[in-house]
């Protein structure tokens, strides 16, 4: 009988023994470790009392529930997959702490917060921009996409989606302004490479106020050598390459590839309205316009835009990269 439970006593602390070491193999799997990149640069204003912000652009964040489960567990699935979604958000919320921590420090987000449109996501936005004392944000072509893995781009379907997101945004989607010491942040929607009438009427009010600007927008306005270098980064246009940029001339992007029967493609994509090239040519000859600061492109660009104003496109946040921005 104690030979029995002798053996028995040995077999259970065999398993146990077996079943840690396994459990430990699997917990000390390795690691990667998580870097952040804040960056830091400044803007020449003449302020008598400098600011600083930080800015952040496309966070790419997931979230789906059962509101949105059966519409977008597929897509869902296959961008969690390649994206590593959980650093996304570690990435965020590191941001969100810094900004947290410094005192009256602004936060500039200039969209993609979100990798698709989910009632999810736009709960965890608007968590996000509720806990901040300054935050001020527009949106990016990917808060639109909603089903299909393409950003909704006309009026209709992108319609369908504005009243849920503003919902989570800390300020208007369309068109905002937020006076912040003495200088005055103006975000703007150019989520189908387009501005509109409005927007152009509204801008030209802010001018108005004399005040120094600093535009916040998802689509870097249109720079020669901007969109040289990433057409020849991709190829060039002959290749099917094309440069996502608000404002290009209609001679760049009528080479890029486009069905003309369906009036598809990138072709009519980032093809500028009229009132688009206009407001871009207008926007260069304000003295009182800064500086203004993008993303979308996922690459770091600081360039003239004009004699009085710079152009600042972020790299992407998702993998730990942020702008501490300041402001004299």
């Amino acid at each position: 009988m104690k030979h029995g439970i002798f053996k028995q006593s040995v077999l259970l602390l065999t398993v146990l023994f077996c079943s840690t070491q396994a459990f430990a193999q699997n917990v000390s799997r390795e690691i990667p470790t998580l870097k952040h990149n804040y960056e830091e640069f400044t803007v020449e204003i003449g302020l008598p009392e400098p600011f600083q912000a930080l800015h952040l652009t496309d966070s790419h964040i997931n979230k789906i529930d059962k509101r949105d489960f059966e519409r977008l567990s597929s897509r869902f699935n296959r961008r969690v997959s390649k994206s590593k979604a959980i650093y996304r958000e570690i990435h965020l919320m590191d941001a969100i702490h810094y900004v947290e921590t410094n005192d009256d420090m602004l936060l500039l987000h200039t969209g993609d917060f979100l990798d698709m449109y989910s009632e999810a996501g736009l709960d965890y936005a608007a968590m996000i921009f509720n806990r901040l004392k300054n935050p001020f944000a527009c949106v990016g072509n990917h808060e639109f996409i909603n089903v299909n893995g393409k950003a909704s781009m006309d009026d209709e379907s992108r319609a369908e989606l504005y009243e849920s997101i503003q919902s989570a945004w800390p300020n208007d989607i369309v068109f905002a302004s937020k006076v912040y010491k003495g200088v005055n942040f103006v975000s703007i929607d150019n989520t189908n490479n387009n501005v509109t009438k409005e927007i152009f009427k509204k801008m030209k009010a802010e001018v108005e106020k004399g005040l120094p600007i600093v535009i916040i927008c998802h689509i870097p306005f249109y720079i020669p050598e901007t969109v040289q270098e990433r057409l020849e980064q991709r190829g060039g246009a002959e290749s099917g390459a094309y440069a996502s940029v608000t404002g290009a001339p209609r001679e760049i992007t009528d080479r890029y590839d486009g069905d003309d029967d369906k009036m598809t493609g990138p072709r009519y994509e980032q093809r500028s309205t009229k009132v688009t090239l206009e407001f871009t040519e207008w926007l260069r000859s304000q003295s009182l316009v800064k500086a203004i600061i993008c993303g979308h492109n996922h690459r770091k660009h600081i360039e003239q835009f004009s004699p009085s104003c710079v152009q600042y496109t972020g790299l992407a946040a998702y993998d730990g990269n942020a702008a501490i921005i300041n402001f004299k």
